[in-house]
């Protein structure tokens, strides 16, 4: 029996099969998100791999407009009979590419529709998508399947789904090599006259792990603001089967390359700096505190990966400034961070690179960073 891809077969019994999905809760979940990560929550939503439209209409239902986005025709049919009567946009387009008319304040994407994207750079090229539609400071929530749950839970396990009329074969087959999953699905529905027909299925997701999602973020211009194991926030452990991400989209030389080019554009340049952070300084970061050992500042009109100025470390010079005529000397590259830092000298002053990481360390040793020196 040959199985065809998507979700034709079991569209117009997807909801049925999974009646004990919280769609409310789950919009609920966003709503304290909003609460939690905006200043004011947003007007308009992108609900992104809508499926059959539960969750927009959920959100809509909550006083918001809604755009649903799904790459499937037959789900997105059951979400248009569902939203009748609402003021609800659909459109028929892949997550990974997809089009809007401007942007939204926020996106959410749930249900692991985000472990169907199986190809290589797939997840980064969607999360890219999303920070383009986004206003500036914009939420981006979704989940995924965790490789607990793919590991554990699916592995080459069966499952059977029933409802009135309807019986669904589920045959799951995990290659942890190649981290996906596919699911063999063989649903038989009753029709008038007492007799099942049966149609076949394939779907196939692939399993994230954690660093894999935080590194797609950082590259795409995204600030991780959290990561739950469930609608209260509570944190992770090794046998949570889905993670909850939130995340903020920053403007600004976002994506990780135009980062590494506007960076290594100073390198060995001279440049007029403005200190904020004099030697001496002491900053309250959440429950650290900081003393900063040299003078730290940036460069003025010049905006880094954050969308604020462009910061500097200054070393070589023990008294606190205000301001200084400096050469780049270093990079900071920050691996887990939207924004890199530059390092500056007094002019005709060199640092190594081991020189480099033990003045910045007081601050760079929270973050994975890798210090590229000048060249002489």
């Amino acid at each position: 029996m040959g199985y065809t891809k998507g979700y034709g077969a079991i569209a117009e019994i997807y909801d049925r099969l999974n009646a004990e999905i919280d769609y409310n809760a789950w919009a609920a979940f966003a709503e304290r998100n909003f609460d939690r990560y905006l200043p004011t929550r947003p007007s308009l939503v992108l609900d992104l791999a809508c499926g059959t439209g539960s969750m927009t209409v959920a959100m809509a239902e909550r006083g918001y407009d809604m755009i649903g986005v799904d790459g499937s025709e037959e789900m997105l049919s059951v979400a248009y009979e569902r939203s009748a009567g609402k003021s609800i946009l659909y459109l028929l387009q892949d997550m990974r590419r997809f089009e809007l008319y401007g942007t939204v304040g926020a996106v959410t994407c749930c249900l692991d529709s985000l472990n169907y994207l199986t190809g290589d750079g797939d997840l980064a090229e969607c999360f890219s998508t999303v920070h383009n539609y986004l206003e500036p400071d914009g939420l981006f929530l979704f989940d995924v399947n965790t490789p607990y749950k793919f590991e554990k839970v699916y592995g080459d396990n069966a499952y059977v789904l029933e409802d009135e009329g309807t019986y669904c074969g589920w045959q799951n087959e995990y290659d942890a090599d190649s981290r996906l999953c596919r699911f063999y699905l063989s649903v038989f529905r009753e029709d008038g006259e007492g007799r099942y027909l049966r149609e076949d299925e394939e779907q196939t997701e692939r399993c994230y792990t954690m660093d894999e999602i935080r590194e797609a973020l950082f590259r795409t211009g995204f600030e991780l603001l959290s990561v739950s194991a469930d609608y209260d926030f509570s944190e992770p452990s090794e046998t949570a089967e889905r993670w909850y991400f939130a995340a903020r989209c920053k403007k600004g030389i976002y994506t990780h390359k135009a980062r590494v080019q506007q960076v290594r554009s100073y390198l060995g340049k001279t440049v007029e700096i403005e200190i904020d952070r004099p030697v001496g300084y002491v900053h309250h970061k959440g429950e650290k505190t900081l003393v900063y050992p040299i003078n730290y500042g940036f460069i003025p009109g010049v905006l880094g990966g954050d969308g604020e100025e462009l910061d500097v470390y200054l070393l070589g010079i023990k008294e606190p400034l205000e301001r200084a005529e400096c050469r780049i000397v270093g990079i900071v590259h920050r691996e887990d961070d939207v924004e890199d830092k530059l390092i500056a000298a007094p002019i005709g002053m060199t640092f190594t690179a081991g020189e480099m990481r033990e003045a910045i360390d007081f601050q760079e040793k929270y973050y994975q960073t890798r210090i590229e020196a000048l060249e002489e």
